[in-house]
């Protein structure tokens, strides 16, 4: 394998590692299975307490292509900054420490990116559900194909962060590195909810080109107690700074359809935050909540949620949140999250009786 000690490697794959031990074996595996050989893969134990960080090392020991880092518990953001300074490819990928890949992924992506000239790979993937181990396919929204700047300023920028049109996971995605590098040191290290956003659409907002493709090569585990389902702490900071991220650079570049598709996320996590508190199980004083909840209506948006209603299709309970929200009924909304706290607290307890 001379062209791992000369340095040159097709694709560098980053993996974040927390406490995976489970299924880091299988995530690793089918790294290493990988039809293109030519890869780095740099594993990140980000202060893991369980055998992972020992899993990764025998890995290295058996495959020189891989590299390990050890640090002190940094989050997810600071493990990719840290994986990605090592990274010497020209292309990069990430992948979590808990999902796999087909043996496919990187040698479809990489032909894909090269031949297209593009900066950003974009491929469908299953969700792959841990209890019942059944697949579900996940494709792309955009059809198979090259699609320009020019198309994403226009077409899908100002909807892109509540319709989602291109996925913002890192993980089904292969990324031109010098691009990628400059998009995720913008990113901070605190930021703990929407850390992909931060970095994919960035990259659509200075890439020249993506292209989409249609295959399905990559397998995002469903856990039971997976955070993307629970409850988010610290989640109307990290949004906070991820608007303050994406107002940068529509100043930056004059962008009036970033600009409006900002107006939107402001009404989309008004909504959000509102549910994520629903799903807090801890004992938060009402007070404190109340105090919190003006804070989150002052500092949200002061127009868009008429345009917000029409493009998206919403329960009718969310309708109903929002109402409130534009119209700053504060003790309504704290009731309605006492409410659905109580209900979950209730279905949670049912479930472990049941599970006796």
């Amino acid at each position: 394998m001379d062209y791992v000690k000369q340095g040159t490697g097709l694709v560098s794959i980053v993996v974040p590692i927390y406490n995976v031990e489970k299924y880091l074996p299988q995530c690793i595996e089918s790294l290493l299975n990988q039809t293109m050989k030519e890869l780095q893969i740099i594993l990140v134990d980000d202060g893991s307490t369980d055998s992972s960080g020992s899993i990764c090392d025998q890995f290295a020991q058996i495959d020189p292509r891989i590299q390990v880092i050890h640090q002190t518990n940094k989050g997810l953001v600071a493990a990719r900054k840290a994986g990605a300074a090592l990274a010497y490819c020209d292309y990069i990928a990430c992948v979590d420490g808990d999902d796999f890949v087909e043996p496919s992924m990187y040698a479809t992506l990489y032909r894909k990116i090269t031949e297209s000239a593009a900066q950003m790979a974009v491929c469908g993937y299953y969700q792959y559900d841990e209890n019942t181990s059944q697949r579900k396919v996940c494709l792309p929204l955009l059809a198979p194909g090259v699609y320009d700047h020019d198309f994403v300023k226009r077409e899908v920028l100002e909807t892109i962060f509540v319709k989602y049109t291109i996925t913002p996971n890192v993980w089904s995605k292969l990324f031109e590195r010098t691009m990628y590098l400059r998009c995720l040191n913008n990113v901070d290290d605190a930021i703990v909810q929407g850390e992909d956003i931060a970095v994919t659409y960035q990259m659509l907002l200075y890439m020249q080109r993506m292209v989409i493709a249609d295959e399905l090569l990559y397998n995002y585990r469903i856990l039971p107690d997976s955070m993307s389902h629970g409850y988010r702490k610290n989640f109307w900071q990290s949004v906070s700074m991820l608007q303050e991220l994406f107002l940068k650079c529509a100043q930056e570049q004059k962008n009036d359809q970033l600009r409006r598709g900002i107006l939107l996320a402001r009404v989309d996590n008004v909504l959000r935050w509102i549910q994520n508190e629903s799903r807090n199980e801890g004992t938060l004083k009402w007070a404190t909540l109340l105090g919190q909840l003006r804070q989150v209506l002052n500092e949200g948006p002061t127009e868009g949620w008429s345009m917000y209603k029409s493009i998206m299709s919403l329960a009718q309970k969310e309708k109903v949140i929002l109402i409130l929200a534009e119209y700053g009924a504060t003790y309504v909304i704290l009731l309605l999250i006492l409410l659905m706290r109580a209900r979950n607290r209730l279905f949670t307890a049912k479930l472990r009786s049941d599970s006796l």
